[in-house]
């Protein structure tokens, strides 16, 4: 498991040329664009490469859940181990998806935050919210529970219907919190590392994508940290 986390990190690094060669290519221009729960300004580009750093942030999220307290996991990692991938998902599959005995953190925090997340990969790359409802459900459903999930533990009835579900509300609520960033040049209460902090938080998806493609914002004195009076030049550089 740890090889398949340090696996995803080079991934995510390995995508980091793109921002040479599409640096004027890719915007978040949804959160710029007229404010609209329906009408769709899709990016199929922008969704690949958000599709492509939501796996890679997916895979991370496993490598290091693999290695919490299984009190916090509630997965068995013997039984897990007993067996190859393979039979691991089919036994888990064959059986769901039931009731699972997650804590309330997990169950009402944890899953509709991946669900925002699903939802806001699609949303930022200009799709309705009805669409991008549907692009949530298919990826906790099929990506997360019958996917990457499955190989861990059976599938989880309330998993299937809170994460995109309340994931698409919490998202939408996140999508209108970015937009009000994004208007604001990025800054929150004055402060642009404020600003995209906290826009990293709603939207990992879309920041790590204009971080890695050269996006609008991303230039040097958005995380510029002044050190010395404004006479001095030196800057520390996030």
């Amino acid at each position: 498991m740890r090889k398949t986390t340090l696996s995803i990190i080079c991934l995510l690094l390995s995508l980091a040329p793109l921002r040479a060669q599409e640096k004027n290519d890719l915007r978040t221009s949804a959160f710029t664009l007229p404010y609209s729960l329906l009408k769709s300004t899709p990016d199929y580009k922008r969704l690949r490469i958000n599709s492509g750093v939501m796996i890679g942030l997916s895979g991370l999220a496993t490598g290091v859940t693999f290695m919490l307290p299984e009190s916090i996991s509630n997965w068995d990692r013997a039984e897990i181990s007993s067996r190859s991938l393979g039979s691991n998902w089919w036994a888990h599959v064959s059986k769901g998806p039931v009731m699972d005995a997650d804590n309330a953190f997990m169950n009402r925090v944890a899953h509709p935050y991946a669900g925002s997340i699903y939802y806001m990969s699609a949303r930022g790359a200009g799709f309705s919210a009805p669409y991008s409802l549907l692009y949530s459900f298919v990826a906790s459903t099929f990506f997360w529970e019958y996917g990457i999930e499955a190989f861990m533990e059976i599938p989880s009835l309330q998993d299937l219907i809170i994460t995109p579900t309340q994931g698409a509300l919490l998202g939408e609520t996140f999508y209108l919190a970015k937009r009000a960033i994004a208007a604001n040049n990025y800054e929150l209460f004055d402060s642009k590392l404020l600003g995209c902090t906290a826009a990293f938080l709603i939207d990992p998806v879309n920041e790590l994508t204009d971080y890695l493609t050269g996006g609008h914002y991303r230039r040097q004195d958005v995380f510029a940290v002044q050190l010395l009076p404004a006479s001095f030049s030196l800057k520390i550089i996030f």
